[in-house]
């Protein structure tokens, strides 16, 4: 047996350090590039109650923003505006 290094950073990503987004819930998140080739589409027309929130950027962006009004997109947050206590820039850039 052998330790594996790629999982989730607990600490960064930890339900204690949960940050109220003001956005209705349930809350379905994309994170990843914006573009063609992930099949957003799918994600974006599903009917859901709630709020979709892409994070990411990409060359598609501006095209799935502009037909989709309802669904807030932030755009790329670098791991300094991830949520929690000490990364507050996150939660200003949730103004839908």
């Amino acid at each position: 047996m052998r330790l594996w290094t790629r999982g989730v950073d607990t600490v960064l990503f930890n339900p204690d350090r949960a940050i109220d987004l003001n956005l209705p819930k349930p809350i379905f998140l994309y994170v990843g590039r914006v573009a063609v080739e992930k099949g957003l589409p799918s994600f974006l027309e599903l009917d859901l109650p709630g709020t979709k929130l892409v994070v990411g950027d990409g060359p598609e962006r501006k095209l799935y923003e502009t037909g989709h009004p309802e669904i807030v997109f932030t755009g790329y947050l670098g791991e300094m505006s991830m949520p929690g206590p000490s990364h507050r820039p996150m939660s200003s850039s949730f103004r839908a």
